[in-house]
């Protein structure tokens, strides 16, 4: 059952980043800007975002396998139109069917919650956590190395029958466990929440290239600042929300929903980093003058550790506790943030420092769930998670939109640029994670103490 529901939120997870590398093509490809082309990622995230909570409610009201298992038929769907994509347009439509992917990992600690013997569930969560980094680091290199022998298409043909795969085995080997909620769709948070991520995401994207005026993007940034103020006073009157903002008054709750939101900014951040140096022309000590491939080079360390540190994660929060897990690792990404704006024109390096910081990420990401899992009732638990998920596709969503402006405004991926946007990139990355370290560290209910059997029961 691990196995299948690993394999699961593995493939889930690759759907964020394994179109980064394509990022340098698109404009061309499709005639667009780079501002424009960047929401070929950021669409999935916002989808992501609003799907995740969606999901999780729909697996606590219907049943999680059956939720998990429509999700990775979105994913196949998506991607064989994404794969037959000759516009745009039906490159959007395939990128935001896959986005409701993302909620995958959500439920399947939901599942983990409800089967899993107690004494090994720390352990087992951390892995399933953990998938999110794995995911998402091998996306990188696995695009780099299909692209390099095959074409951009075939990264859709073969994600969307690895979506298949998964969801005959889930249907094989993984139990159906009985709805718990009977809670109503809350339809306006749901799409209200949406349209305040776009009137924010949009506008701060196409200013950027020039697309939209300084006076229309304040307009709407103005806009989604009033809806939003509108959002939240409707979750908090209404009786079964698209939000339980309740669970905020938690501060374990509400702590680990902001650190997966800086964490998420931050990995993404570097994500963007890693592809802009790899791909741009070596000029006066920046860039590596590489192909999709050698991104894909540059990537691999960070995927191999991002497999190792969610084992290792789960051994961490059993002996020394959730909170010395979660700080270790964002404590680690720190330092590789830091490290990252030296030696911009070695490969070796580059490919180093991104290790350590992929690392430190994903050892975090996979603690974080376990101090979730820890406060939240059990029928409140599919919705907790869909709603950290979100979170943390907010941030990556927002560090899709801030990527994008940095490298219009201070890097190219075609033509020599200074070191100016990295030190923006990477800048930005630590100042992120370094919050969400201060957060752990603060928050002394973010179960410090080693989980017991009482604790998860």
């Amino acid at each position: 059952m691990l196995v299948a529901l690993g394999f699961a939120g593995v493939i889930g997870a690759l759907m964020q980043t394994l179109v980064l590398p394509l990022l340098p093509l698109f404009p061309s490809m499709f005639n667009v800007s780079i501002a424009a082309a960047s929401w070929v990622a950021t669409s999935t995230m916002l989808v992501g975002a609003i799907g995740a909570p969606l999901v999780g409610w729909l697996g606590d009201r219907f049943g999680l396998k059956s939720m998990i298992m429509l999700s990775l038929i979105a994913l196949a769907i998506g991607s064989f139109i994404s794969a037959l994509a000759t516009d745009f347009t039906t490159m959007i439509i395939g990128r935001v069917l896959q986005g409701f992917s993302v909620g995958i990992v959500g439920l399947s600690m939901a599942m983990l919650r409800r089967l899993w013997h107690v004494e090994g569930l720390p352990m087992a969560v951390g892995i399933i956590g953990g998938t999110i980094g794995i995911g998402t680091s091998l996306g990188v290199p696995l695009a780099g190395f299909i692209v390099s022998f095959g074409t951009w298409q075939t990264l859709f043909w073969i994600m969307g029958g690895s979506a298949v795969l998964a969801t005959l085995l889930l249907w094989v080997v993984v139990p159906s466990v009985a709805p718990i909620s009977k809670q109503r769709f809350d339809l306006t948070g749901a799409l209200g929440l949406g349209l305040i991520l776009t009137l924010i995401l949009l506008p701060l994207s196409l200013a950027a290239d020039g697309e939209m005026s300084i006076p229309m993007s304040a307009t709407l940034l103005i806009i989604a600042a009033a809806l939003l103020c509108a959002w939240v006073w409707h979750q908090n009157r209404t009786p079964q929300p698209f939000v339980d903002l309740s669970l905020l008054r938690v501060p374990a709750v509400s702590t680990s929903h902001l650190i997966a939101l800086f964490l998420g900014f931050g990995f993404f951040l570097s994500f963007t980093g890693t592809i802009t140096i790899s791909q741009m022309p070596m000029h006066n000590g920046v860039g590596l003058g590489g192909t999709v491939l050698t991104t894909g080079f540059v990537q691999l360390p960070a995927s191999l550790i991002a497999i190792v540190a969610p084992p290792l994660a789960g051994l961490m929060v059993v002996r020394s506790g959730v909170r010395a897990a979660i700080a270790t690792g964002i404590a680690v990404s720190i330092a590789a943030f830091l490290a990252r704006c030296f030696y911009l024109d070695n490969s070796i390096y580059v490919a180093l420092s991104t290790m350590f910081l992929s690392g430190g990420i994903s050892f975090a990401f996979a603690a974080l769930p376990v101090a979730l899992m820890s406060a939240t009732p059990t029928d409140k638990l599919g919705a907790s998670n869909g709603f950290n998920m979100l979170s943390r596709q907010m941030g990556a969503a927002a560090a899709s939109v801030a990527g994008a402006v940095i490298v219009a405004l201070h890097l190219d991926y075609v033509t020599p640029s200074g070191p100016e946007g990295f030190y923006w990139l990477f800048g930005l990355g630590g100042v992120s994670t370094l919050i969400a370290l201060i957060l752990a560290l603060s928050t002394k209910t973010l179960n410090s103490a080693p989980l017991s059997q009482e604790t998860l029961s």
